[in-house]
């Protein structure tokens, strides 16, 4: 969700991990350059301030543009699970086919 949005936005990110996944898709931006991460024990206003110095570098700004482009602009993702979903629905079981 939230990661892929902002992929889809085509801006780089300061990632503060805390649980979960957001550890490896912290990582998974890194390696992409397109996003730096701080842990909770660095999250300060100084190491904010440089992350995002260095977030606003060109190189950092032209990969999060590249990798946006590679989403569909017309797809809207609500609409197309909603879609999915309602086709699932609307499908005979098997029992239901005799």
């Amino acid at each position: 969700g939230t990661m892929s949005q902002a992929m889809r936005a085509g801006v780089p990110q300061l990632i503060q991990p805390i649980a979960w996944d957001q550890f490896d898709n912290a990582a998974r931006c890194q390696d992409l350059g397109i996003g730096l991460c701080l842990n909770v024990k660095n999250y300060q206003a100084a190491n904010i301030a440089a992350a995002l110095v260095t977030l606003s570098q060109a190189s950092f700004r032209e990969r999060a543009k590249l990798l946006s482009e590679r989403f569909d602009p017309d797809l809207d993702p609500f609409e197309k699970a909603s879609q999915a979903i309602e086709s699932l629905a609307l499908r005979k079981s098997p029992r239901e086919m005799g």
